[in-house]
């Protein structure tokens, strides 16, 4: 049996102590086969009526469901006023709990619900109140949507494509998008408050390329002044080799001149015929 039968027997135990018949009480519910041979057994030892009924009604609360109404047919056929008072006592239970249930529902849509959905002191936060049976489950369950359809509309999500995923997750991955956008800003930012930074590397790479080819001019330079240099070694090879046969001929004349000074006057004719030429 649930909470609320076993709260309502619960209720009218003193009932149960003063006026029924224990003995007659366990012998039908054995009959009926709510009671067990060994749990009939067991009560029986108990000695006063207090005893057994109380043990009787702490063993049938374990029980299946389906006992509740057996017992309350039992005790019907004898005690129809208890039969009663049990059966008030349920519907007392059930109503205390569903008020109990409502009044929390209530609570939690105007405490907890309207100011998430609509923010606290906004014009449409009103205090719920229900104006018929199980409307603060409508409202519970509109509010509910309401918050769900405005977190996907700040998220850019559908709610067709939320449909499988949960809120969190969905708000953990737009967070992580958003920080990404903002890393990206950041370093935008920082390039553009860093110009000087920008024109010192173009300059260096300015420096660079002109070093290079301040460099190449240099090569350029060395090599046409070793082409120069390998030019006027060839002319002085060329004039060394002119000056070493004319010193070739030259010595040849002054041989031809001894030899002609040693003949006499006619070799000196010779050669001065020969200068004249």
């Amino acid at each position: 049996m649930d909470d609320f039968e076993q709260q309502s027997l619960y209720n009218c135990r003193h009932e149960f102590y003063d006026n029924v018949d224990t003995n007659k009480f366990v012998e039908k519910l054995h009959n009926h086969g709510v009671l067990s041979e060994s749990q009939r057994q067991k009560i029986q030892r108990y000695k006063s009526n207090r005893e057994k009924m109380a043990n009787v009604l702490q063993t049938v609360s374990f029980i299946n469901q389906d006992c509740y109404q057996n017992i309350v047919s039992i005790i019907k056929e004898e005690y129809p006023m208890i039969a009663n008072k049990i059966e008030l006592e349920l519907l007392k239970e059930r109503t205390s709990y569903s008020r109990d249930v409502n009044e929390s529902l209530i609570e939690i849509i105007n405490e907890q619900l309207l100011p998430i959905v609509y923010g606290k002191g906004n014009c449409n936060q009103e205090d719920f109140i229900p104006k018929r049976p199980h409307s603060s489950v409508s409202r519970l369950s509109e509010l509910i949507r309401q918050l769900q359809l405005r977190c996907l509309r700040i998220l850019n999500v559908k709610p067709s494509e939320a449909r499988h995923t949960a809120l969190p997750v969905l708000i953990n991955k737009k967070i992580k998008e958003q920080q990404e956008v903002v890393r990206q800003l950041k370093e935008e930012i920082h390039d553009i408050k860093s110009p000087k930074k920008k024109n010192q590397s173009l300059h260096d790479e300015l420096d660079e390329i002109n070093l290079a080819e301040k460099i190449y001019q240099l090569r350029k330079e060395l090599q046409d002044q070793h082409e120069r240099v390998r030019l006027l070694q060839l002319s002085l090879q060329s004039k060394e080799s002119t000056v070493l046969d004319l010193k070739t001929e030259n010595a040849i004349v002054q041989k031809e001149i001894q030899e002609l000074r040693k003949h006499g006057p006619s070799g000196k004719l010779q050669v001065n015929l020969l200068f004249d030429d």
